[in-house]
Formats: C-alpha cells, sequence, structure tokens
C-alpha cells in the first residue's frame, strides 16, 4: 500500500525504488500482487516491455482462474506478445 500511494505523491521512479527495497522480504516471494504493482509502475513510467514482463511474473504466481484472466486482460492491453 505505502509503494502504491508513494507512486502518486512521489512518481512511479520513487515507488520502483522503494519497491525494490521491499522485494527481498521473503513474506512477498509466493504474491502475485508485487509483480502487478510493479508491472503497473513501469507501464506508467514508460517501459511497456518491463511492465509485461511483471505481468508475466505475476502469471505465474496467481492462483485464481480470475486472477490469470484478469492479468491476461492487462497484458494483452499492452499488445506484448505471449
Amino acid at each position: 500500500n505505502r509503494v502504491v500511494a508513494v507512486s502518486f505523491c512521489e512518481g512511479p521512479a520513487r515507488a520502483l525504488a522503494l519497491l525494490d527495497e521491499i522485494d527481498a522480504d521473503p513474506r512477498l516471494s509466493r504474491s502475485h500482487q508485487r509483480w502487478v504493482v510493479r508491472a503497473e509502475l513501469l507501464h506508467r513510467s514508460g517501459d511497456d516491455a518491463g511492465a509485461a514482463a511483471a505481468y508475466r511474473a505475476a502469471l505465474g504466481h496467481a492462483r485464481t482462474t480470475a486472477e490469470r484472466s484478469h492479468l491476461q486482460r492487462r497484458l494483452d492491453a499492452l499488445g506484448a506478445p505471449a
């Protein structure tokens, strides 16, 4: 939540730096959410290739069909190959 708030106050670059700092937390290692946040921040930064890679990583961690469907739609919206 803090990373998202920082992204709106200080911009996606600062939020990505903050996300890099907390990515080492083992509690987040199996969560697709950190990858979704990274994808959104990279997209907002203009790095659609990086965003696509992060969405692909999120797809690999998503647990439900609904999550995977949503993430696939986000990936498709970037126009990135599967």
